[in-house]
């Protein structure tokens, strides 16, 4: 996660939009009126912006776990899989959990091209506000002090666009710290040490006997063992197959 980076670059960022403001506003000073209704359409763009991103963010995380640990499982057996013929039906979860992934992934991609396309637009008005404001003004502002306002606002374009980005994903990045709270809260497992220990003499000879045996990977889900009873001599070796 890069959430510093990103606080550093936004910190950057709004300082240099702030002087730029103040440029124009110095050199145009009915420049102001139009960065108000300006600066309002950028905030509401931003707030509907990360409002889906976040959720996108959120879903692109959920969904990429599946992707990583199937792969891992996929490549610590596969030579289980490769034994019991079972490598169609590996390589066909492996598309669907990573088509699922791409979806997510997909919809975060755009969702930065929907932003981009509007924040352009919203700088465009402001370079022409004030090629306007330096037209009306005709001879009353120096030509220089003209040419510094409109290219002090062709530069507010590009750094107000990097100002609500770094915002948003400022944001965005921070489903991170959320993902990472709720593993942080997720229900440990037992722990492979319990409280009840066999005698310190066990075993005294080689038998051991299963009466009943039930056992789960999760207490949300079924037994994947049920009712196993069985008994075991010493120097036998016992398998099992499901």
């Amino acid at each position: 996660m890069r959430l510093h980076y990103y606080l550093r670059l936004w910190l950057n960022c709004t300082l240099d939009v702030i002087g730029t403001i103040l440029v124009i506003v110095g050199a145009l000073p009915l420049f102001i009126l139009g960065i108000f209704p300006v600066v309002f359409f950028y905030f509401s763009i931003q707030r509907y912006y990360v409002a889906s991103s976040r959720q996108i963010r959120r879903l692109t995380g959920t969904s990429r776990s599946p992707v990583i640990s199937h792969f891992s499982e996929t490549l610590s057996g596969v030579s289980t899989i490769r034994a019991f013929g079972h490598e169609q039906r590996f390589i066909q979860q492996n598309k669907e959990v990573v088509n699922e992934n791409l979806v997510c992934f997909y919809n975060n991609v755009i969702s930065g091209r929907w932003l981009s396309v509007r924040l352009e637009f919203l700088g465009n008005l402001l370079v022409l506000l004030a090629a306007l404001l330096a037209v009306l003004a005709g001879n009353s502002t120096d030509s220089a002090i003209v040419g510094l306002s409109i290219s002090y606002a062709l530069n507010i374009t590009h750094s107000l666009n990097f100002w609500v980005k770094k915002t948003s994903e400022i944001e965005t990045n921070a489903v991170s710290l959320e993902r990472v709270c709720e593993y942080e809260n997720m229900v440990k497992e037992s722990p492979w040490i319990t409280s009840r220990r066999p005698p310190l003499q066990w075993p005294n000879k080689g038998v051991v006997e299963f009466i009943n045996y039930q056992a789960r990977y999760r207490d949300d889900l079924s037994l994947a063992l049920q009712d196993i009873t069985f008994q075991t001599h010493g120097e036998e070796k016992v398998s099992y197959m499901l």
